[in-house]
């Protein structure tokens, strides 16, 4: 009779292998194409958030400069005493 000590160790000479013999050192070619896949699919699903918020980042940027120069000529006009341009000052520097 084998002894188990013997059949454990043809047992795990047999997981070691490949079908044709050689060990088995590394990832097959299927388990890396669905690896680049995954990847390739993440990196698509972020480009795609990212491009969003950058947008929305944007648009909040143009409206924040668009209430600061709205706040700046309410400024220039309380200080001209309610017009934005003396008449005078524009007269005199075009003539």
């Amino acid at each position: 009779m084998i002894s188990v000590k013997i059949f454990l160790k043809h047992l795990n000479n047999i997981s070691e292998r490949k079908l044709n013999g050689f060990p088995k050192k590394g990832f097959t070619l299927i388990e890396l194409l669905v690896v680049i896949s995954i990847i390739g699919f993440l990196a698509t699903a972020s480009m795609v958030v990212f491009n969003s918020a950058r947008m929305k980042a944007r648009d909040a940027k143009r409206v924040a400069d668009l209430r600061q120069i709205a706040v700046a000529l309410y400024m220039l006009a309380d200080s001209q005493g309610g017009n934005f341009f003396l008449l005078g000052e524009v007269l005199n520097a075009w003539g």
